[in-house]
C-alpha cells in the first residue's frame, strides 16, 4: 500500500491526501464545437484554484489522476500527481470513437480498492465528464457494482458534467447515486469552464463537511467562494 501520509521532517504529520479522479470522454463527438479543446482548457484553468485552496487550508494535499475513455479506457495520469506540480497533458478526441464509460469506472473502482488506498485519506472525488452515454453498458453495470461494493468507492464524492444534450442523465444519475447532487450541464464550450469551477468549489467544501452531501449539492447549484478547513469527518477511516 502506498503511504502518502508519512511523517514529515521534524516529527509532524503530513497533510491527508485528497485524491481527485477525472474521467474524461474522448469519443468522436467531443470534436464538435471545440468540446475537447474546451475541456483541456477548463482543467488547466481550475488547477490554480486547487493549488490556492490547498495552500490556504494547510491540512490536505491534493493528488490528481485521470482516465481517458473512447473505444476503450486508459489511464491518462495513473500515478497520483500532486496538484502543486501538476500540468495537464492535453487530450485528443478519437475519430469515430465510442464511449467506454463503464471500463473507465472499473479502472477507478480498482484504484479505490481498500488494499490500494491509504488510511486516513479524505474521501476521494470522482469527476465524470461526458457528452454521451456508455456504449459498453455491460461494463457500466459491472463498474457501478464494483465501485459501490467497496467502502472507499461507496464513500467517494461523485460529480458529473454533461456536455450538451447528448449525454444520458439516467446513467450519470446512477453514477452519482445521490438524489441531492444534480448532474451539472454545460450547454457549450464556455460553460465547461464554469461547471468545472463549480465542481472545484464543491470539492473544497466536501473536504470540510464530511458526509453532508446536501451541502455539496448547494455548492454545485449555487457555488460561493467560501473558506473552509478540513476536519476528521471527511476521512474514510
Amino acid at each position: 500500500m502506498t503511504q502518502l501520509n508519512a511523517i514529515m521532517p521534524g516529527g509532524g504529520i503530513s497533510r491527508r491526501s485528497l485524491h481527485i479522479f477525472i474521467l474524461a470522454d474522448c469519443s468522436g463527438s467531443m470534436k464538435i464545437d471545440g468540446r475537447m479543446q474546451a475541456l483541456n482548457y477548463a482543467i488547466a484553468s481550475i488547477t490554480p484554484q486547487l493549488i490556492s485552496w490547498e495552500k490556504e487550508q494547510e491540512q490536505a494535499q491534493i493528488f490528481i489522476r485521470a482516465v481517458a475513455f473512447a473505444d476503450n479506457a486508459t489511464w491518462h495520469i495513473q500515478t497520483p500527481e500532486p496538484i502543486a506540480t501538476f500540468n495537464w497533458p492535453p487530450l485528443n478526441h478519437v475519430e469515430k470513437g465510442l464511449t467506454a464509460m463503464g471500463e473507465a469506472i472499473r479502472l477507478v473502482a480498482d484504484a479505490l480498492s481498500p488494499e490500494k488506498f491509504e488510511p486516513r485519506a479524505l474521501r476521494p472525488v470522482i469527476l465524470l465528464i461526458t457528452d454521451g452515454k456508455p456504449t459498453d453498458i455491460d461494463q457500466f453495470e459491472i463498474g457501478i457494482k464494483e465501485l459501490f461494493s467497496n467502502p472507499v468507492g461507496k464513500a467517494s464524492i461523485r460529480l458529473a458534467i454533461a456536455i450538451g444534450q447528448g449525454a444520458n442523465f439516467s446513467f450519470l444519475n446512477r453514477f452519482i447515486n445521490d438524489a441531492d447532487i444534480p448532474v451539472m450541464v454545460a450547454e457549450n464550450a464556455d460553460q465547461i469552464v464554469v461547471k468545472l469551477t463549480a465542481a472545484t468549489l464543491a470539492i473544497s467544501k466536501m473536504s470540510s463537511i464530511g458526509s453532508d452531501r446536501k451541502e455539496v449539492a448547494e455548492q454545485v447549484i449555487m457555488p460561493e467562494a467560501n473558506e473552509f478547513g478540513v476536519g476528521d469527518e471527511g476521512t474514510i477511516v
